[in-house]
């Protein structure tokens, strides 16, 4: 069967149609709906109208919404904001005080954060020389409307130290003062 060019008025005019309807289709409030009926078009209109498609959608997403309130953050992004390593929470419901490895796990505050408002560095060292301890710390706060305590599980070999967070917390222009404690200090058979 030969190919019949279709008239170049058709496909402009069915091209603006098509735009008007993709226009029409699109929202651009954190999620897009696009309701396209690809079977519809024809020959070169489909394919510039998907990447028409591509184009609004890139335009239409990607910028996130500035929290204003710390309240207003889900729990994971308060928590990535205070630590480094997500890796590390663990779930500490006041249940397990094991304690024996205490005196040989200290708490040290040395260094300005990055931002200096937000205090210094706090590092949590096994000063053990020959005992691994699995070492709990309770980072407690008082933020409204928040959980009030973060717990952060370590698996620290002889000698190892480890940063925590900083001194405070801070959050646009304001800052929160943390209280760091060892909850659980128990040495691991290596």
């Amino acid at each position: 069967m030969p190919f019949i060019r279709p008239d170049s008025s058709k496909v402009t005019e069915c091209l603006e149609n098509r735009a008007i309807e993709l226009t029409n289709s699109i929202l651009c409030d954190n999620s897009v709906a696009i309701n396209l009926n690809i079977q519809t078009m024809k020959h070169g209109s489909k394919y510039f109208l998907i990447a028409l498609s591509f184009t609004l959608i890139t335009a239409c997403g990607g910028k996130k919404e500035q929290k204003e309130e710390v309240t207003e953050l889900s729990y994971r992004e308060f928590y990535e904001l205070m630590f480094e390593d997500y890796k590390n929470r663990v779930e500490w419901h006041e249940d397990d005080y094991n304690q024996e490895g205490k005196a040989a796990i200290t708490i040290t505050n040395r260094e300005q954060c990055k931002n200096r408002d937000c205090g210094e560095k706090t590092y949590v060292k096994n000063t053990s020389s020959d005992r691994s301890i699995r070492v709990v710390v309770k980072t407690a706060f008082s933020i409204p409307n928040t959980l009030p305590y973060i717990a952060n599980q370590f698996m620290m070999a002889p000698g190892d130290e480890v940063y925590l967070t900083c001194t405070s917390f801070c959050f646009n222009d304001n800052t929160y003062d943390l209280d760091h404690e060892i909850v659980v200090a128990e040495y691991i058979e290596d």
